[in-house]
């Protein structure tokens, strides 16, 4: 479902596919302070070219770059190749 896909477009194609849960996708994002974390999906309102835009708070974004992984149900389902 995710192979071949950009980030953007594999976490819009989870947002908008009716048939996933977004409850069973979490992204790993790097933080500039505490390393790897962990958010879950349900909590993306939007994405565009450069940014993740989130629900709570409102206008909080991270740079889309930063994200390393999409889990489901906690098994990487998508991540960044890693340059040579």
């Amino acid at each position: 479902m995710l192979k071949g896909k950009t980030m953007r477009e594999a976490i819009n194609s989870i947002l908008w596919n009716q048939r996933e849960s977004k409850e069973r996708y979490s992204l790993l994002v790097l933080d500039r302070f505490d390393g790897i974390i962990e958010i879950p999906l349900r909590e993306v309102e939007r994405v565009d070219r450069g940014y993740i835009y989130f629900r709570d708070p409102p206008g909080k974004f991270i740079p889309i770059h930063r994200v390393r992984a999409i889990l489901k149900d906690g098994e990487i389902v998508w991540s960044r190749r890693k340059s040579t």
